[in-house]
This record gives structure tokens, sequence and C-alpha cells, in this order.
């Protein structure tokens, strides 16, 4: 603390300064170091308004430094004479420069902190802004300045290698020039679009689908049409090779299903004659539709099974960074919050929403809360709290600056890992893609399907 102070009062005496040479014309350069010293103290207040911050030699020795510097330069600044006017902006300059070195250096440090409030961290960014804005506007109005002075000091210091040189002759290789390379092999007009686990995806499915398109949003381009049948075929592949439910007169069924609860049967009908009834079946009523229906039904009577395989497999790896500070780990498709235990409701609540009358002690009966006073910090309960479509999983993170416990809850959501599920089914079955330009689009579209698109 006592480094602060000495900090601020070099930064505060160099402001002092730097304002009674403005009030003493010496022009706007004063000023402006006026303003960078003040933003240097408004940087470090926190330091000084919060003991509990647990600042760790900062500002130190190399910080008082500069913070000298920037007053002796502040100094200079108004007792040297620049083309015969009292005040040398070059010299405030200098202690603006000065006065930014070790404003970064607390800065950064003000913003890794991991118990430091989010509108802090964000308080400080801005100051820190303000003082490079600072530099920028010095720089470019003296940047005439820069140039002469940069360029007539290196002609002074290397003279030999500023001089001209004459220019060097020009060689001749006799080395031939290799021939270019040979176009890559072009892709078959006639052939599919792509291969889907065995099964091809031709040019007329893709024009299909893209009237299909049409009819409903004129905007929709052909490239989303192929994504869709790519996932769509996929689908039909795992229920025919991985749960054996799929019949082709599925198919027929549903045709009927779609015509009756239809209200346009003119549009159902232009659809229909548009191309042959196999297509209509295929591309339609099962892509557009059936497949996909039907493989949710599977996930339907799956998904509590899988809620608690995927919630099992998330503790595992939740706990495998387990005595590790933050960051945590990171899981995907899983909601993440850090967040209190708040004994009055007994739940958890958003870590800085404050309790007029929060209690200090649990509630009798609340095992939850007995359990999670006996976790140390950096682990994780291995109880797994299940709700009627959730899971969620706790992990005791250090506690914030008022000594409270502070909690990561892993939320893990039943009707959220469909797409999880369907990856999983998919894993190992290949897309291939004969054209290299749809193939690296598709790898940008096909979300649900780019892990088994073949690369090459």
């Amino acid at each position: 603390m006592g480094k602060a102070i000495v900090y601020v009062a070099f930064s505060g005496g160099a402001a002092l300064v730097s304002g009674l040479w403005y009030g003493l014309d010496r022009g706007e350069p004063a000023l402006l170091t006026c303003l960078a010293s003040v933003l240097a103290i408004v940087i470090t207040s926190p330091i000084l308004l919060r003991k509990d911050f647990q600042f760790v030699g900062i500002p130190g020795a190399f910080e008082i430094f500069f913070a000298l510097g920037a007053l002796v330069t502040a100094i200079l600044g108004g007792v040297k004479e620049s083309a015969g006017v009292k005040g040398n902006p070059y010299w405030f300059w200098c202690a603006v420069l000065v006065q930014t070195i070790p404003s970064i250096r607390i800065s950064l440090v003000s913003l890794k902190a991991y118990q430091r409030p989010k509108s802090l961290k964000i308080s400080v960014g801005i100051v820190l802004a303000a003082l490079f804005a600072v530099n920028v506007l010095l720089g470019i109005r003296h940047s005439d300045w820069l140039g002469k002075n940069s360029v007539a000091l290196v002609k002074e210091w290397f003279p030999e290698a500023t001089s001209a040189a004459p220019p060097a002759p020009v060689k001749k290789d006799p080395k031939p020039v290799a021939p270019p390379a040979p176009p890559p092999p072009s892709v078959d007009p006639e052939g599919p679009v792509a291969v889907v686990v065995g099964r091809p995806l031709t040019r007329e499915m893709v024009e299909y689908q893209r009237f299909i398109d049409s009819l409903i949003d004129e905007r929709i381009d052909r490239d989303n049409a192929i994504a869709a049948l790519l996932q769509a075929f996929t689908a039909r592949a795992i229920l025919d090779q991985k749960f054996k439910s799929f019949d082709p007169e599925m198919l027929r069924d549903e045709r009927q299903w779609v015509m009756n609860r239809t209200k346009d049967s003119k549009l159902i009908h232009r659809i229909r004659t548009h191309k042959t009834e196999q297509l209509f079946l295929d591309v339609y009523v099962g892509a557009n539709g059936l497949y996909k229906r039907k493989l949710q039904e599977i996930f339907e009577k799956r998904k509590r099974e899988e809620l608690k395989l995927r919630a099992a497999e998330v503790l595992r790896e939740i706990q495998s960074a387990d005595g590790v500070e933050r960051p945590g780990p990171k899981v995907d498709a899983v909601e993440k919050d850090e967040r209190r235990y708040s004994f009055r409701k007994g739940d958890f609540i958003p870590k800085y929403e404050l309790e007029s009358d929060e209690q200090v002690t649990p509630r009798p009966g609340d095992a939850l809360a007995e359990k999670l006073a006996k976790l140390p910090v950096n682990t994780t309960m291995p109880e797994i709290q299940w709700g009627d479509m959730n899971a969620r999983i706790f992990r005791r993170v250090q506690d914030d600056f008022q000594k409270r416990p502070i909690f990561e809850v892993y939320r893990i959501v039943e009707s959220g890992v469909f797409t999880a599920w369907f990856k999983k089914q998919c894993a190992g079955m290949v897309i291939e893609i004969p054209d290299p330009v749809l193939r690296k689009q598709m790898l940008e579209l096909a979300k649900d399907v780019t892990h088994i698109i073949k690369a090459k």
C-alpha cells in the first residue's frame, strides 16, 4: 500500500505541474500531459480504495521509477524552449509516454485478476484505451517531426548503410522454367453431387429440393438445399443401419398423412407432379420430415437413458480438472454458470445477487447445503442432482472477495442433447463429395454431419 501511495503522489505531482504549465500558457501539450497523469491515477485507484484485492507488488519500484520520470519530464517540458517559445511539446509528449508504461502493467493485472467484478475490468480497460488515445493524438500531431528526426538520425548513425548503392546487375537464371502444374481433375457433371453413407445424392434430387424450397422462400440458395439433404439422408442411414427401423412402406403411409394435413392442396399437387413419384416420396416426404421425425421418436424413448449417460460423461470430464484453479473445464453443449448457494431459498442464485434477509446458516434438513459445505475448493461434488428434464453438477471454485463460497453449476438439459446424440450415432459413417469447392462449403453449412464428411 505504501508503494501505491508513493506512485500516486508522483503521478499527481506530474498532473499538478502540467496543469500549472497549461495555466502559464505552455500550450495544449501540457494539458494532455495533465490528462494522461490523471488517467494513470484512475487506473491505480482500485488498489487504494479496496485493500482486499490482494494485488502483490503493484505498483512496485519499476512503476515508481517511471512515475518519477514522468514528473521530471513534465517539469522540463515547461522549462525548455521550442522555436523561441516557452514550453517544449516534445518533452510533454515524452512525459505522456513515460506515464503510459507503468499504467499498462498495472491495468493488465487488474484485468486478469479473477476476483474482480466485470464492471471494474471494463472501467480499467476504458481508461487504458483513453490513455492510448492521448498517445495516438500526440503522435498524429507530431508525425512530421518524427519523420524528419528519425531519418536524420539513421543517416547520421549509419552513413554507409544509407548511402545510395549502384544497382545490382540482373542475373539471368540459366535453369529452365518448370512447366505449370496440371489442373486438378474435373468433376463429372453427370456424376452424383455426393455419396451419403454409400447412397448417391443425385443432381436431380438437389434440383427437386431447390424447387421445393423456392415455393417456400426464394432466398434459400442451392447450397442450403444440399446441406439439408446430406443431414436428412444421414438420418435415414441411421434408421436403417443402427436401429433397423426403416421400411419403405413408411413413405407411402406418410404421403397420405402429409396430403391430409396440408391445407394448400394446389401446392402439394405442384410438388408431387414436378418429378416422379419415387422422388416425391424420398425427397419431399422423407428428407423434409419423416427421416428426422422417426429418429427423434427413437430419441424420445431413449433420452432419459441418454441423459444419465451424458451426465455421467460430463461429471467425469469436470472431475478430471479437480485440484486446478480457474479457468475451470469447458464442456460443449452444457450450460455453465458461476453461482453461490442461498440458505434462505435452498437453491443457487447469481453470485453478485444480494439478499436483504440472507441467512448465514442452512435450514435444518437441507442435505444439499451440508454436502456443499464439506466440498473443498476446486473439487466437484460426486452426486448429480436430477430434475424432471435436466441434471446439474456442482464444482466449488475460489471464494469471492466477501469470503462467500462460489460454485460452478453445470446444467445438462434433456431436450437439448439431440444434436449431440445424432452426431454420436453417425460417427462411423462417411459422406463423400467429389467437388472440392462444394466440399468446403458443406463443411461450413452442414454442421450436424461435418465430422463425417471425407476431407479429400
